[in-house]
């Protein structure tokens, strides 16, 4: 899947969802082509696998192997009216936001009614709710499919490449739309979540801290040039600048991982001063 950077949800993120995941598109392909279904899917920590079963009579599983399981989450279409910058420029274009999660791995099949009767949930139903023989029936009409997890792609397209101004008109604009479907994407952080407002406050006092090492650097450098050289000052201010340049070195890597947590806090803190195109799909 084509993901770029500042649509990547985090690790965490993908596991939130991978702990929740529903229905799946499951896509299978081999020599005969591809085949689709969609299907109900729970994850399995222990195993580290998504399983489900289908209809004895879905060829499904009987051609297993490399496969992927894809989850769309909430989606909504973006009207340029939502812009701010649609009455600043003009200069603005529909796109459509959304999520989806697609979870790679080689897909088994469990044509074994004990192993199909571990799948399902708890509540409000249960397994035990109906007669035994009905379900003794049932079951032998359905075969239990595994996916072995080998990679987990999430992707979350929420307007990042946006200005501020714009992505609360995006908020606005689909609380007051009259689509259901907008409706239940108003969840959309197309804004900050509070772990990226969090990571711009840190950002801010590290590039702060970043401007005192270098100007405290420049200061040390003078005093050098002008201390005579292998005296004891001369081999302190050596070690002190030393010091400094680690830490300033340190600070940089810091700055650098907290872009790559959190891709929207350089999104947001450059998206004045160096506009992005629009990312299309």
């Amino acid at each position: 899947m084509y993901v770029p950077k500042n649509f990547a949800m985090l690790d965490e993120e993908t596991a939130a969802a991978l702990a929740n995941v529903d229905l799946a598109h499951l896509v299978t392909h081999d020599a005969d082509g591809y085949l689709v279904t969609p299907i109900p899917l729970l994850y399995r920590t222990a195993s580290n696998t998504l399983v489900g079963h289908v209809s004895r009579a879905n060829p499904h599983w009987r051609r297993t192997g490399p496969s992927v399981a894809i989850f769309a989450g909430p989606q909504a279409y973006i009207s340029p009216s939502f812009y701010a910058t649609k009455i600043e420029t003009g200069k603005v274009v529909p796109t459509w936001n959304y999520e989806v999660l697609t979870v790679h791995g080689t897909l088994t099949a469990h044509d074994d009614p004990d192993w199909v009767r571990t799948l399902g949930r708890d509540a409000p139903w249960g397994i035990d709710d109906a007669p035994e023989t009905f379900t003794n029936a049932q079951i032998r009409a359905i075969v239990g499919v595994e996916l072995s997890i080998d990679l987990i792609e999430g992707k979350a397209k929420m307007s990042q490449n946006q200005p501020e101004r714009n992505r609360a008109g995006v908020i606005d604009g689909l609380r007051r739309s009259d689509a259901s479907s907008d409706q239940t994407c108003d969840y959309m952080p197309v804004i900050e979540d509070p772990s990226v407002a969090q990571a711009r406050v840190l950002l801010t006092s590290l590039d702060e801290h970043i401007d005192t090492l270098t100007q405290s650097i420049g200061k040390v450098e003078q005093r050098i040039r002008h201390t005579p050289q292998h005296t004891a000052s001369w081999r302190h201010l050596r070690q002190r600048m030393a010091a400094m340049r680690k830490e300033l070195h340190e600070t940089h890597r810091m700055v650098d991982g907290l872009h790559r947590r959190f891709p929207a806090s350089r999104a947001v803190r450059t998206s004045t001063s160096h506009p992005r195109d629009v990312t299309h799909v």
